[in-house]
């Protein structure tokens, strides 16, 4: 009689793979490499950070603009007494004025021009945070 090696439906084959365990130098890499993307990580989330702050700064100056001009249009004078805008020269210790704007026109056209700067500057933040 012929004996024959015959595997039974249900039988699976066992493999077994050798695992080489990671060398000191090996894990040391695996670390520094762990510990560089962290620091990445951490330099991008002071930035945006950063980033987030210059805009909450901005957007507090915009509204201030927004509550001054309110009051200017309300001003129907020339040159008004609720702002001026003050040229100072910061040479010394203490800033001397070199010079004045009161009139109402010209104080709201500031304050159009320099919104429309913060707003550019502000849409630029959120792109780099959103980024």
């Amino acid at each position: 009689m012929e004996k024959k090696n015959r595997k039974s439906e249900n039988e699976t084959a066992l493999v077994i793979i050798p695992i080489e365990s990671p060398t000191a130098e090996t894990l040391q890499q695996e670390i520094e490499r762990k510990t560089a993307e962290l620091q990445k990580c951490l330099y991008d989330l002071e930035r945006k950070k950063q980033l987030s702050e210059n805009r909450n700064l901005f957007l507090d100056v915009l509204d201030k603009l927004e509550n001054a001009e309110d009051r200017l249009i309300q001003d129907d004078s020339f040159i008004t007494d609720s702002y001026k805008l003050k040229f100072s020269s910061c040479e010394r210790y203490n800033e001397d004025d070199v010079f004045s704007i009161g009139n109402r026109e010209v104080i709201i056209d500031f304050v159009h021009f320099i919104r429309g700067k913060i707003t550019d500057k502000i849409r630029d933040l959120e792109a780099k945070l959103i980024a």
